[in-house]
């Protein structure tokens, strides 16, 4: 869930070159997986469901290491 402040500051970025040049393509959204993990002690991988954190942090993994699916 990204917030009408979160849409200003991304569109911004991308409309700054210095910024531009520097974002990633893959975010990771807000989550309630996250303060549940921090509070029980654990990581979202700490959880079997499959969850929309999960996605975004092994979107972006993949995006920073250059790391291409097999069925791409």
């Amino acid at each position: 869930i990204r917030t009408k402040l979160t849409h200003e500051k991304l569109d911004y970025l991308r409309s700054e070159y210095k910024f531009e040049q520097k974002l990633y393509l893959s975010y990771i959204r807000t989550a309630q997986y996250f303060p549940n993990a921090i509070e029980n002690g654990q990581t979202i991988f700490d959880v079997f469901k499959e969850t929309s954190a999960k996605q975004d942090i092994d979107l972006l993994t993949k995006e920073i290491f250059q790391i291409k699916n097999f069925s791409d």
